[in-house]
């Protein structure tokens, strides 16, 4: 519901960076992803970091970094 409710608000744009703060495993960095020109997911847990990294190249993501 959450995803329908921000597509439907959020106007993204090809040519946009996203900051997805509190990032946790990468779950909206990687929805953001498809829509904008490049996501940067920043947590506080380096375990949490690690894990979205971890994830990226399975779902073939290439525009979203992690700090």
């Amino acid at each position: 519901m959450q995803k329908t409710l921000y597509a439907r608000t959020l106007p993204l744009q090809k040519d946009f960076t996203v900051l997805d703060f509190g990032c946790g495993n990468g779950r909206w960095a990687f929805w953001f992803a498809p829509q904008v020109d490049r996501v940067i997911g920043v947590d506080l847990s380096p375990d949490m970091v690690e894990a979205a990294r971890r994830l990226a190249p399975d779902l073939g993501v290439e525009n979203v970094s992690f700090e």
